[in-house]
This record gives structure tokens, C-alpha cells and sequence, in this order.
């Protein structure tokens, strides 16, 4: 197997992580986007120290941290937005199917690229499409056959918040794709993980300026952990992209990682978590990991 595809199934089991942080963060009620704050100013600060590579008086890496970050700034705010509605969501709902619906949000830029850029996709690709809106629409008309005590009264809610975090998220991963489609362009700078963990920090704050003060606690180990997971999936995951980019399969690397990950969260919902769990739901979760395994497929 290309190493790069190893690289790619590593990144989603590091988001496997992010959404277990997640997870525990919506059940326990601590302040998420609290967390989300502290995480991503350290995040991109480490970013901007680690990562870029900008030779003495070369003018060409500001003119590219300007031109990346017009694109990618206003997508990631709205991905982070995403995410926080993403912990709503979960906060009252089945987590797997939460995670497994938002992590469709690949979708997206994968219609996006037919309808934008004029992509030619195989029947099979085609197929996992069709496999991952059957699984919206699974969890669409699912209810928990047994509900849980500890959740929200107003439960059956998490649909609506779960479908727009991931119509967000997808938004945020047409706004990640774009640099990589402009001609005879490179991230020879290393500015793509700075700018994106600087949008999710500015993101991050404007929300805590519109949301109502939050009581909730802020343990620096879920936020140390949210740096840890943020910087190593994102040194990891331009790696694989790099490593495929070679035999020309950059466009699988993001697919492969999400499969990684929503088989991952979902073996942890299923297994560890142990959360009541419909039928319908195993067919929502199941036919969303079917799509994307589908859509990974040359």
C-alpha cells in the first residue's frame, strides 16, 4: 500500500480522537467553545513558529499568505461554526450518527468539483454519493429506540444542527481545496496550517462574542489534547496529500482519512459508549461509511 494512504488512515484516527474529545465535552456540559479557544490560539501560534519557511527579503510569501488567506479565512470560519454545532448536536443525540453525518460533509466538495471545476467522476463514485445522502435520510426519520435520560428533552433536534454543521463543514472543505487548484501553485511557504488554525481561532472568538456566557468548566487537558491532535493531524495529513501527489492520488486523501475516522467514532459509539441504537440509525452509519469507502475507490 502507497504510504500516503497509511498517512491519510492515520489523520482520521487522530479525528477519531477530536470527535471522542467532542463527545465528552457535550456530556459532561463543559465550555466548548471555551476549550475551542484556548485550543486554537495555541494551535496557531505553535502554526506560525513551526511551520513556514519564508527566505530573507523574498516579498512572495506575503503576497501568498494574503492570497490563501482570502479564501481560506471566511471558510474556515464557517467550518468552525460547524463544529460548534456539531457539539450541539451531539449534546442532544446519537453521537455516532451525529459524527457520521457530519463527516459526510465530503460530499460536498466532491459535487462541488463536477459542478465548479467540471470533474468527471466514475459510476462508482457516483454510487458512494447516493450511499451517503440514503444515510442523511436515514437519520433523518430515525429516533433512538431508547432514549437517554441524560440528554436533552428536546432530542430529536439534533438533525437539523448535525445537517448544517455538515453542510458547514463542507463548505470549509471546498475553501481548503481551492489553493491546491490554482496553477503551478505550491505550498512551498508551508502557510496552509497557520492560516487555517488562525481562521478556526478567529472563528472561536467571534462566537463567544455573540454566545451567552457559558458556566461550564475549561480543563486544560481537553485543550492541551485539542492542540496535540490539531498540529500533528494537519503535519500528518499534508504529508499523505504530498506522498500521493506523486502518483498523482492527492484528490484520495481527504476521503480516506474521513473513512478512517467515521469508522473509528463509530466503533466507539457502537462499542464503548454503548449508545441505544435503532435500526435505522446501523443503516445510516453503515451506509455513510459504505459511500465513503465507495467514493475512495479509482
Amino acid at each position: 500500500m502507497n504510504p500516503g494512504f497509511l498517512l491519510a488512515i492515520l489523520t482520521g484516527l487522530l479525528w477519531t480522537g477530536t470527535g471522542i474529545l467532542f463527545s465528552r465535552i457535550a456530556k459532561i456540559d463543559h465550555d466548548f467553545i471555551g476549550i475551542r479557544i484556548r485550543a486554537s490560539l495555541i494551535s496557531a501560534a505553535a502554526a506560525w513558529i513551526l511551520y513556514p519557511r519564508f527566505p530573507l527579503g523574498d516579498p512572495q510569501p506575503i503576497q501568498d499568505i494574503g492570497r490563501v488567506a482570502w479564501v481560506m479565512i471566511p471558510g474556515t470560519i464557517v467550518g468552525t461554526t460547524g463544529m460548534f454545532l456539531l457539539n450541539k448536536a451531539m449534546g442532544r443525540g446519537h453521537n455516532g450518527a451525529c459524527w457520521t453525518l457530519s463527516q459526510s460533509a465530503m460530499v460536498i466538495p466532491f459535487i462541488a468539483g463536477i459542478l465548479i471545476w467540471g470533474e468527471s467522476p466514475s459510476a462508482v463514485k457516483l454510487a458512494g454519493v447516493a450511499c451517503v445522502l440514503a444515510a442523511m435520510i436515514s437519520f433523518g426519520i430515525s429516533r433512538e429506540e431508547t432514549p437517554d435520560p441524560n440528554r436533552s428533552s428536546d432530542s430529536h433536534s439534533w438533525f437539523p444542527l448535525a445537517l448544517v454543521a455538515c453542510a458547514a463543514l463542507g463548505c470549509m472543505q471546498i475553501a481548503m481545496s481551492i489553493p491546491s487548484r490554482w496553477e503551478n501553485w505550491e505550498d512551498v511557504y508551508r502557510i496552509r496550517v497557520p492560516i487555517l488554525l488562525t481562521g478556526m481561532a478567529i472563528a472561536n472568538l467571534l462566537i463567544r462574542c455573540v454566545q451567552r456566557p457559558h458556566p461550564g468548566n475549561i480543563p486544560w487537558t481537553y485543550v492541551l489534547t485539542n492542540v496535540a491532535i490539531a498540529l500533528t493531524s494537519q503535519t500528518v495529513m499534508f504529508t499523505a496529500m504530498d506522498i500521493l501527489a506523486e502518483t498523482g492520488q492527492t484528490g484520495l486523501a481527504f476521503p480516506v482519512a474521513i473513512n478512517a475516522c467515521v469508522l473509528g467514532f463509530s466503533s466507539y459509539s457502537l462499542f464503548w459508549m454503548r449508545e441505544p441504537t435503532s435500526k435505522l440509525h446501523l443503516a445510516g452509519m453503515g451506509l455513510g461509511a459504505t459511500g465513503i469507502v465507495l467514493m475512495t475507490l479509482m
